[in-house]
């Protein structure tokens, strides 16, 4: 678990099981704890459990009064599997910001009310903004599958993700939107809120303001859909 304290520039490419029946594992981290910050990190891992498994968090709960847990600037290309509470960044978010990152890998979850492409679950004290999800959800929504707090300019690839941005809510153009992957690739969606692909001028785009050490890695994520990232992809960071 993580309490009191900054993840930053971290990645993983190992697979992460849990036997648990009440647990939580993510490729990242398990437990992200009061005033914990995790950002600029990438995993490659496959992520299996059952409750609470995310791409990078399984579980962020901050009992804190305005001292929100922050994910930020993170990627997730590695597949993540459970029964509840199952996403591609974060399995379940309480008083929890969830911004400028990307899944690009297959999410799956036995219960759709609470699977996710970035967020399985986000409580009415989360926010939830300015993500892109490339990868498949089998059952449950394309960006969170239940949301009770903010959520702004969030976008996944309809052509690959089975479910609606929000549960069985109709998406909202600036909330969560789906686009065709003509519409999400190149620089079909930059302006003042993406930018074009770190690596090509034909991948899907990245939030702005994504740390550059970063980039690659966001944009790799959604590019390298469901295969095995190249471990050079990350020497930058390591050797930065």
């Amino acid at each position: 678990s993580l309490t009191l304290a900054t993840i930053t520039n971290c990645e993983n490419f190992g697979d992460v099981s849990a036997a648990s029946n009440d647990s939580y594992s993510g490729g990242i981290v398990g437990l992200e704890y009061s005033y914990s910050t995790i950002k600029n990190t990438a995993n490659c891992g496959n992520v299996t459990g059952k409750s609470r498994m995310g791409g990078i968090v399984g579980w962020s709960q901050s009992l804190v009064l305005d001292n929100d847990n922050l994910i930020s600037n993170c990627a997730n290309s590695g597949s993540v599997e459970g029964t509840s509470y199952v996403g591609g960044i974060c399995g379940k978010g309480e008083r929890t910001v969830v911004c400028y990152t990307n899944n690009g890998a297959n999410v799956t979850g036995t219960t759709a009310s609470t699977t996710g492409g970035i967020v399985g679950d986000s409580d009415e004290n989360s926010t939830v903004k300015v993500n892109i999800a490339t990868g498949t959800v089998e059952k449950g929504s394309s960006i969170c599958g239940t949301s009770k707090g903010n959520l702004a300019n969030n976008v996944y690839d309809m052509q690959r993700s089975k479910g609606k941005g929000l549960g069985t809510t109709d998406d909202e153009a600036g909330v969560a939107e789906g686009k065709k992957t003509s519409q999400l690739t190149g620089s079909a969606l930059t302006g003042t809120i993406w930018t074009e692909n770190f690596v090509t001028n034909d991948g899907y785009p990245i939030p702005k303001g994504t740390d550059s050490k970063i980039g690659s890695i966001l944009a790799s994520a959604a590019a390298t859909f469901n295969a095995s990232p190249e471990v050079e992809i990350y020497d930058s960071i390591l050797n930065d």
